[in-house]
């Protein structure tokens, strides 16, 4: 399935930039951060916490249906068995994501992400809610992909 024409240039925008985060959340979501490093203006205040940077470009999901590929091998999924989260973050946080190559849809309900290095990222659409399944924050932009709704794209204002 083609990504629409405008979200499939402003994903363009992030192909070919590293990696320099990686993080995953509750209930084994994650998040990639690709680019620039843009330091939490926030960090240390009682009222926002998260991490001391994000990426230019920040690509992740909220939910646990996904799996990092590699030479064909699953190396780690969202419902991996782990004894914490911390386990999990470790494991994941060691993986080498490289850069984005290419993002598309594989079917009308999934988005696989391809990089540099070989590895490749599945986004499965596994349950039926109103929610995006994969999301990115750009310099200016959100764009997500919900299975219900198709792709969306909208401008973020800046303070």
């Amino acid at each position: 399935m083609p990504v629409p024409p405008d979200i499939a240039l402003e994903l363009s925008k992030l192909y070919g930039k590293p990696c320099c985060r990686k993080s995953t959340g509750e209930f084994h979501s994650f998040s990639l951060g690709f680019g620039e490093k843009v330091f939490n203006e926030n960090k240390g205040k009682l009222a926002r916490k998260g991490p001391e940077f994000y990426g230019e470009y920040e690509i992740g999901t909220y939910h646990r249906e996904w799996r990092v590929l590699s030479l064909g091998l699953v190396v780690c999924g969202g419902c991996d068995l782990v004894d914490s989260n911390a386990e999990f973050d470790e494991s994941f946080c060691k993986i080498e994501f490289g850069s984005v190559i290419s993002i598309f849809q594989p079917n009308n309900i999934d988005v696989h992400v391809d990089f540099d290095n070989g590895l490749g990222l599945d986004i499965f659409s596994a349950r039926c809610y109103d929610d995006e399944i994969f999301h990115v924050f750009s310099p200016g932009h959100y764009i997500g992909f919900n299975p219900n709704v198709g792709w969306v794209l909208e401008d973020l204002a800046r303070p």
